[in-house]
Protein backbone atom coordinates (compact mmCIF):
# COMPACT_ATOMS: atom_id res chain seq x y z
CA UNK A 1 0.00 0.00 0.00
CA UNK A 2 2.58 2.20 1.07
CA UNK A 3 4.43 1.60 -2.26
CA UNK A 4 1.40 1.94 -4.52
CA UNK A 5 1.32 5.66 -2.53
CA UNK A 6 4.56 6.72 -3.25
CA UNK A 7 3.98 5.84 -6.96
CA UNK A 8 0.63 7.43 -7.41
CA UNK A 9 2.24 10.74 -5.87
CA UNK A 10 5.13 10.71 -8.74
CA UNK A 11 2.48 10.35 -10.91
CA UNK A 12 0.41 13.16 -10.07
CA UNK A 13 3.95 15.43 -9.90
CA UNK A 14 4.60 14.45 -13.12
CA UNK A 15 1.29 15.17 -14.40
CA UNK A 16 0.94 18.41 -12.18
CA UNK A 17 -2.66 17.66 -10.54
CA UNK A 18 -4.46 15.19 -8.69
CA UNK A 19 -5.15 11.99 -10.36
CA UNK A 20 -7.69 9.28 -10.37
CA UNK A 21 -5.10 5.97 -11.19
CA UNK A 22 -6.17 2.49 -12.51
CA UNK A 23 -3.40 -0.55 -11.44
CA UNK A 24 -3.03 -3.64 -10.85
CA UNK A 25 -0.50 -6.02 -9.16
CA UNK A 26 0.99 -8.80 -11.25
CA UNK A 27 2.01 -12.33 -9.35
CA UNK A 28 5.11 -11.25 -8.75
CA UNK A 29 3.56 -8.06 -7.16
CA UNK A 30 4.92 -5.55 -9.67
CA UNK A 31 2.95 -2.77 -9.54
CA UNK A 32 1.43 -1.53 -13.12
CA UNK A 33 -0.59 1.79 -13.99
CA UNK A 34 -3.35 0.89 -16.60
CA UNK A 35 -4.36 4.36 -16.99
CA UNK A 36 -5.16 7.96 -15.17
CA UNK A 37 -7.17 10.68 -15.56
CA UNK A 38 -7.72 13.79 -13.29
CA UNK A 39 -9.58 12.99 -9.86
CA UNK A 40 -13.50 13.41 -10.20
CA UNK A 41 -13.89 16.17 -8.38
CA UNK A 42 -11.88 19.00 -8.07
CA UNK A 43 -11.60 22.78 -8.19
CA UNK A 44 -8.63 24.96 -8.43
CA UNK A 45 -10.97 27.72 -6.66
CA UNK A 46 -14.54 28.20 -4.70
CA UNK A 47 -15.69 30.00 -7.64
CA UNK A 48 -15.79 27.18 -10.45
CA UNK A 49 -18.25 24.47 -11.01
CA UNK A 50 -17.50 21.33 -9.31
CA UNK A 51 -17.90 18.12 -11.18
CA UNK A 52 -17.95 14.52 -9.63
CA UNK A 53 -18.38 11.06 -10.37
CA UNK A 54 -19.28 10.45 -6.39
CA UNK A 55 -22.88 8.54 -6.39
CA UNK A 56 -23.74 8.51 -10.20
CA UNK A 57 -19.64 6.75 -11.03
CA UNK A 58 -21.25 3.55 -9.12
CA UNK A 59 -24.20 3.34 -11.69
CA UNK A 60 -21.64 3.95 -14.64
CA UNK A 61 -19.09 1.32 -14.28
CA UNK A 62 -18.82 1.14 -18.30
CA UNK A 63 -18.56 3.89 -20.40
CA UNK A 64 -22.28 5.34 -21.51
CA UNK A 65 -23.46 5.32 -24.78
CA UNK A 66 -24.46 8.77 -26.05
CA UNK A 67 -27.98 7.36 -26.38
CA UNK A 68 -28.08 5.25 -23.47
CA UNK A 69 -26.82 8.18 -21.03
CA UNK A 70 -29.36 10.97 -22.84
CA UNK A 71 -32.70 8.40 -21.84
CA UNK A 72 -31.75 8.35 -18.02
CA UNK A 73 -30.31 12.00 -18.23
CA UNK A 74 -33.63 13.19 -19.44
CA UNK A 75 -35.35 12.09 -16.31
CA UNK A 76 -32.50 12.57 -13.75
CA UNK A 77 -32.52 16.96 -14.86
CA UNK A 78 -36.22 16.66 -14.55
CA UNK A 79 -35.74 15.85 -10.79
CA UNK A 80 -33.13 17.77 -10.00
CA UNK A 81 -31.99 20.46 -12.07
CA UNK A 82 -32.63 24.39 -10.56
CA UNK A 83 -31.96 26.05 -14.15
CA UNK A 84 -32.89 29.63 -12.15
CA UNK A 85 -30.59 28.67 -9.34
CA UNK A 86 -27.77 27.95 -11.25
CA UNK A 87 -28.24 30.32 -13.42
CA UNK A 88 -28.24 33.44 -10.66
CA UNK A 89 -25.77 31.86 -8.42
CA UNK A 90 -24.28 28.41 -9.74
CA UNK A 91 -22.35 29.62 -12.87
CA UNK A 92 -25.49 28.42 -15.21
CA UNK A 93 -24.25 24.93 -15.50
CA UNK A 94 -26.36 22.37 -15.85
CA UNK A 95 -27.14 19.74 -13.40
CA UNK A 96 -25.85 16.59 -14.98
CA UNK A 97 -23.16 15.93 -18.31
CA UNK A 98 -21.25 13.56 -20.17
CA UNK A 99 -17.76 14.19 -20.60
CA UNK A 100 -15.67 11.52 -22.46
CA UNK A 101 -18.38 8.55 -21.98
CA UNK A 102 -18.35 9.09 -17.78
CA UNK A 103 -21.53 10.70 -16.48
CA UNK A 104 -21.11 13.42 -13.95
CA UNK A 105 -22.81 15.13 -11.63
CA UNK A 106 -22.79 19.55 -11.07
CA UNK A 107 -21.82 19.62 -7.27
CA UNK A 108 -21.24 23.12 -7.63
CA UNK A 109 -24.35 23.59 -5.14
CA UNK A 110 -23.44 21.59 -2.19
CA UNK A 111 -20.67 23.61 -1.02
CA UNK A 112 -23.60 26.69 -0.55
CA UNK A 113 -25.89 24.27 1.52
CA UNK A 114 -23.06 23.03 3.88
CA UNK A 115 -22.93 24.29 7.29
CA UNK A 116 -20.71 23.70 9.86
CA UNK A 117 -21.81 24.45 13.68
CA UNK A 118 -19.44 26.24 16.15
CA UNK A 119 -16.86 23.59 16.82
CA UNK A 120 -18.56 20.78 15.37
CA UNK A 121 -18.29 18.84 11.65
CA UNK A 122 -19.90 20.10 8.20
CA UNK A 123 -23.49 18.72 7.68
CA UNK A 124 -24.99 17.06 6.07
CA UNK A 125 -21.74 15.37 6.47
CA UNK A 126 -22.24 12.97 3.46
CA UNK A 127 -22.65 16.26 0.78
CA UNK A 128 -19.17 16.76 1.72
CA UNK A 129 -18.01 13.52 -0.26
CA UNK A 130 -19.33 15.59 -3.17
CA UNK A 131 -16.84 18.05 -2.74
CA UNK A 132 -12.84 18.38 -3.51
CA UNK A 133 -10.70 17.64 -0.33
CA UNK A 134 -9.37 20.49 -0.22
CA UNK A 135 -12.59 22.41 0.17
CA UNK A 136 -13.67 20.01 2.76
CA UNK A 137 -10.45 21.00 4.34
CA UNK A 138 -10.82 24.51 4.51
CA UNK A 139 -14.30 24.04 5.39
CA UNK A 140 -13.44 21.64 8.67
CA UNK A 141 -10.76 24.80 10.04
CA UNK A 142 -13.18 26.63 10.00
CA UNK A 143 -14.72 27.05 13.68
CA UNK A 144 -18.25 27.62 12.26
CA UNK A 145 -19.89 28.52 9.01
CA UNK A 146 -23.72 29.65 7.89
CA UNK A 147 -25.20 28.25 5.11
CA UNK A 148 -25.99 30.46 1.98
CA UNK A 149 -29.40 31.26 2.39
CA UNK A 150 -29.76 33.31 -1.02
CA UNK A 151 -28.91 29.73 -2.58
CA UNK A 152 -31.52 27.86 -0.10
CA UNK A 153 -33.91 31.10 -0.54
CA UNK A 154 -33.83 30.22 -4.46
CA UNK A 155 -34.47 26.48 -4.15
CA UNK A 156 -37.24 26.57 -1.79
CA UNK A 157 -38.66 29.04 -4.52
CA UNK A 158 -38.35 27.53 -7.13
CA UNK A 159 -39.97 24.35 -4.74
CA UNK A 160 -43.46 26.00 -3.79
CA UNK A 161 -43.67 27.64 -7.20
CA UNK A 162 -43.61 24.66 -9.07
CA UNK A 163 -45.04 22.31 -6.29
CA UNK A 164 -41.69 20.43 -6.21
CA UNK A 165 -42.51 17.80 -3.93
CA UNK A 166 -45.19 16.60 -6.20
CA UNK A 167 -42.31 14.92 -8.36
CA UNK A 168 -40.84 12.96 -5.33
CA UNK A 169 -42.39 10.47 -2.37
CA UNK A 170 -40.52 13.12 -0.61
CA UNK A 171 -41.65 11.94 3.35
CA UNK A 172 -38.57 10.26 4.63
CA UNK A 173 -40.90 8.19 7.09
CA UNK A 174 -43.42 7.01 4.38
CA UNK A 175 -41.16 6.93 1.46
CA UNK A 176 -39.77 3.21 2.19
CA UNK A 177 -43.22 2.13 2.37
CA UNK A 178 -44.00 3.03 -1.25
CA UNK A 179 -41.31 0.98 -2.53
CA UNK A 180 -43.45 -2.55 -2.21
CA UNK A 181 -46.52 -1.20 -3.93
CA UNK A 182 -44.41 0.01 -6.92
CA UNK A 183 -42.09 -3.20 -7.44
CA UNK A 184 -45.56 -4.94 -8.02
CA UNK A 185 -46.64 -2.05 -10.15
CA UNK A 186 -43.26 -2.75 -12.19
CA UNK A 187 -43.30 -6.66 -12.23
CA UNK A 188 -46.50 -6.51 -13.80
CA UNK A 189 -45.27 -3.74 -16.20
CA UNK A 190 -42.68 -6.20 -17.03
CA UNK A 191 -44.71 -9.45 -18.05
CA UNK A 192 -47.47 -7.26 -20.06
CA UNK A 193 -44.23 -5.58 -22.20
CA UNK A 194 -42.77 -9.51 -23.11
CA UNK A 195 -45.06 -9.86 -26.81
CA UNK A 196 -43.11 -9.45 -29.48
CA UNK A 197 -42.33 -6.26 -31.39
CA UNK A 198 -43.50 -6.67 -34.71
CA UNK A 199 -43.49 -2.58 -36.26
CA UNK A 200 -41.47 0.62 -35.74
CA UNK A 201 -44.73 1.97 -34.01
CA UNK A 202 -45.06 -0.87 -31.26
CA UNK A 203 -41.16 -0.10 -30.31
CA UNK A 204 -41.43 3.72 -30.29
CA UNK A 205 -44.76 2.71 -28.07
CA UNK A 206 -42.61 0.66 -25.80
CA UNK A 207 -39.82 2.67 -25.50
CA UNK A 208 -42.06 5.72 -23.83
CA UNK A 209 -43.71 3.49 -21.37
CA UNK A 210 -40.05 2.35 -20.74
CA UNK A 211 -39.62 6.15 -19.85
CA UNK A 212 -42.47 6.53 -18.08
CA UNK A 213 -41.45 3.58 -15.44
CA UNK A 214 -38.59 4.83 -15.17
CA UNK A 215 -39.65 8.50 -14.23
CA UNK A 216 -42.06 6.79 -11.83
CA UNK A 217 -38.75 4.28 -10.42
CA UNK A 218 -36.80 7.87 -9.81
CA UNK A 219 -39.66 9.34 -7.72
CA UNK A 220 -38.78 6.52 -5.36
CA UNK A 221 -35.43 6.11 -5.64
CA UNK A 222 -34.00 9.73 -5.39
CA UNK A 223 -35.79 10.41 -1.91
CA UNK A 224 -34.54 6.54 -0.43
CA UNK A 225 -31.16 8.20 -1.28
CA UNK A 226 -31.34 11.16 0.01
CA UNK A 227 -33.60 10.12 3.62
CA UNK A 228 -31.10 7.06 3.70
CA UNK A 229 -28.25 9.38 3.97
CA UNK A 230 -29.47 11.41 6.19
CA UNK A 231 -31.02 8.89 8.62
CA UNK A 232 -27.72 6.71 8.18
CA UNK A 233 -25.62 9.31 9.45
CA UNK A 234 -28.03 10.55 12.15
CA UNK A 235 -27.93 6.92 13.50
CA UNK A 236 -23.68 6.99 13.24
CA UNK A 237 -23.15 10.23 15.04
CA UNK A 238 -25.95 8.84 17.92
CA UNK A 239 -24.33 5.51 18.25
CA UNK A 240 -21.00 6.57 18.62
CA UNK A 241 -22.18 9.13 21.17
CA UNK A 242 -23.34 6.10 22.88
CA UNK A 243 -20.05 4.64 22.25
CA UNK A 244 -21.42 1.61 20.52
CA UNK A 245 -20.31 0.30 17.11
CA UNK A 246 -22.54 1.51 13.61
CA UNK A 247 -21.25 -1.40 11.68
CA UNK A 248 -23.02 -4.11 13.79
CA UNK A 249 -26.58 -1.98 14.01
CA UNK A 250 -26.57 -0.11 10.37
CA UNK A 251 -27.32 -3.36 8.22
CA UNK A 252 -30.65 -4.05 5.91
CA UNK A 253 -33.80 -5.03 7.42
CA UNK A 254 -33.98 -7.78 5.60
CA UNK A 255 -32.20 -10.14 2.83
CA UNK A 256 -31.93 -8.40 0.20
CA UNK A 257 -31.93 -9.76 -3.40
CA UNK A 258 -28.48 -8.89 -4.07
CA UNK A 259 -27.64 -11.39 -1.47
CA UNK A 260 -29.69 -14.32 -2.67
CA UNK A 261 -28.00 -13.45 -6.01
CA UNK A 262 -24.86 -13.93 -3.77
CA UNK A 263 -26.29 -17.04 -2.15
CA UNK A 264 -27.17 -18.74 -5.59
CA UNK A 265 -23.29 -18.15 -7.68
CA UNK A 266 -21.63 -19.57 -4.43
CA UNK A 267 -24.10 -22.69 -5.00
CA UNK A 268 -23.76 -22.40 -8.95
CA UNK A 269 -20.34 -22.72 -8.22
CA UNK A 270 -20.50 -26.11 -6.82
CA UNK A 271 -23.38 -27.05 -9.09
CA UNK A 272 -26.11 -27.06 -6.87
CA UNK A 273 -27.73 -24.71 -9.19
CA UNK A 274 -28.65 -24.79 -12.48
CA UNK A 275 -27.09 -21.80 -14.87
CA UNK A 276 -30.56 -21.61 -16.94
CA UNK A 277 -32.28 -21.10 -13.56
CA UNK A 278 -30.08 -18.49 -12.65
CA UNK A 279 -30.20 -16.66 -15.63
CA UNK A 280 -33.98 -16.29 -15.55
CA UNK A 281 -34.14 -14.64 -12.37
CA UNK A 282 -30.78 -12.99 -12.98
CA UNK A 283 -29.48 -12.47 -16.22
CA UNK A 284 -31.12 -8.83 -16.38
CA UNK A 285 -28.11 -8.04 -14.63
CA UNK A 286 -24.67 -5.95 -15.39
CA UNK A 287 -21.84 -4.37 -13.76
CA UNK A 288 -22.62 -1.73 -14.90
CA UNK A 289 -26.25 -1.10 -13.60
CA UNK A 290 -27.83 1.93 -14.96
CA UNK A 291 -25.61 1.88 -18.08
CA UNK A 292 -28.60 1.14 -20.30
CA UNK A 293 -26.79 -0.66 -23.05
CA UNK A 294 -24.39 -2.21 -20.72
CA UNK A 295 -23.79 -6.35 -21.16
CA UNK A 296 -26.06 -7.88 -19.53
CA UNK A 297 -25.70 -11.70 -17.83
CA UNK A 298 -28.14 -13.01 -20.38
CA UNK A 299 -26.46 -11.83 -22.88
CA UNK A 300 -22.77 -12.89 -21.76
CA UNK A 301 -23.29 -16.21 -18.98
CA UNK A 302 -18.93 -16.45 -19.12
CA UNK A 303 -19.10 -13.49 -16.55
CA UNK A 304 -21.74 -15.42 -14.76
CA UNK A 305 -19.23 -18.50 -14.13
CA UNK A 306 -16.28 -16.19 -13.59
CA UNK A 307 -18.34 -14.81 -10.76
CA UNK A 308 -19.66 -18.37 -9.21
CA UNK A 309 -16.09 -19.31 -9.39
CA UNK A 310 -14.42 -16.73 -6.88
CA UNK A 311 -16.73 -17.98 -4.63
CA UNK A 312 -15.72 -21.83 -4.76
CA UNK A 313 -13.86 -21.62 -1.56
CA UNK A 314 -15.91 -19.25 0.18
CA UNK A 315 -17.91 -20.40 3.20
CA UNK A 316 -21.62 -20.70 2.86
CA UNK A 317 -22.76 -17.20 2.29
CA UNK A 318 -26.67 -17.65 3.44
CA UNK A 319 -25.22 -18.89 6.52
CA UNK A 320 -23.30 -15.79 7.02
CA UNK A 321 -25.87 -13.67 6.19
CA UNK A 322 -28.24 -14.83 8.17
CA UNK A 323 -26.58 -15.05 11.20
CA UNK A 324 -25.56 -11.39 10.78
CA UNK A 325 -29.06 -10.40 9.65
CA UNK A 326 -30.53 -12.17 13.26
CA UNK A 327 -27.61 -10.37 15.64
CA UNK A 328 -28.24 -7.32 14.30
CA UNK A 329 -31.55 -7.68 15.09
CA UNK A 330 -31.02 -8.59 18.53
CA UNK A 331 -28.83 -5.83 19.19
CA UNK A 332 -31.23 -3.21 17.72
CA UNK A 333 -34.36 -4.62 20.13
CA UNK A 334 -31.95 -3.79 23.15
CA UNK A 335 -31.98 -0.30 22.21
CA UNK A 336 -33.95 2.38 23.61
CA UNK A 337 -37.64 3.10 21.87
CA UNK A 338 -37.16 6.78 20.03
CA UNK A 339 -33.65 5.29 19.29
CA UNK A 340 -34.71 2.34 17.84
CA UNK A 341 -37.44 4.08 15.66
CA UNK A 342 -34.45 5.80 14.14
CA UNK A 343 -32.18 3.13 13.45
CA UNK A 344 -35.43 0.94 12.29
CA UNK A 345 -35.98 3.61 9.34
CA UNK A 346 -32.03 3.46 8.67
CA UNK A 347 -31.86 -0.04 8.29
CA UNK A 348 -35.08 0.21 5.52
CA UNK A 349 -33.25 2.22 3.89
CA UNK A 350 -30.28 0.54 3.83
CA UNK A 351 -32.85 -2.26 2.26
CA UNK A 352 -33.57 -0.70 -0.46
CA UNK A 353 -30.20 1.17 -1.90
CA UNK A 354 -29.44 -2.64 -3.14
CA UNK A 355 -33.17 -3.62 -3.87
CA UNK A 356 -34.37 -0.44 -6.03
CA UNK A 357 -31.35 -1.09 -7.89
CA UNK A 358 -31.96 -4.82 -8.37
CA UNK A 359 -35.32 -3.99 -9.76
CA UNK A 360 -34.10 -1.18 -11.87
CA UNK A 361 -31.98 -3.16 -13.66
CA UNK A 362 -35.26 -5.24 -15.01
CA UNK A 363 -36.51 -2.47 -16.46
CA UNK A 364 -33.29 -1.55 -18.56
CA UNK A 365 -33.10 -4.82 -19.90
CA UNK A 366 -36.70 -4.72 -20.82
CA UNK A 367 -35.30 -0.92 -22.25
CA UNK A 368 -32.18 -1.91 -23.95
CA UNK A 369 -33.89 -5.27 -26.05
CA UNK A 370 -36.29 -3.02 -27.30
CA UNK A 371 -33.69 -0.29 -28.30
CA UNK A 372 -32.16 -3.26 -29.99
CA UNK A 373 -35.15 -4.48 -31.41
CA UNK A 374 -36.05 -0.56 -33.12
Amino acid sequence: AIRLSQLALRCERKIGSPQDVEWIIDNENTIYFLQTRPISAVSNSHTETIWTRNFIGERWMVPATQLGWEEIQEQIEYLIAYPETSKRYLGGDQATRLFEGSPYLNATVFRHLLFKPPGREPSPKFLTEMLPPDEVKSLCSQFAKSPDWKVYGSILQTTFEEKRWERFRWNPISNWATWPEFERKLEDFISNHTSEINNIEQAKERLQACREMCHEYLKIHIGSVIHGNLFFQGSTWWLREEDLDPHLYLRSAQITSTQRCNWDLWKLARNQRNLDTFLSEYGHRSESSWALFSERWNENPHMVKKLSQTMLHQSDPQIRDCQLLDECKERTSQLPVATRFMIHIAQKYLYLREEQRFHFEKLLWLWKQTWMTL
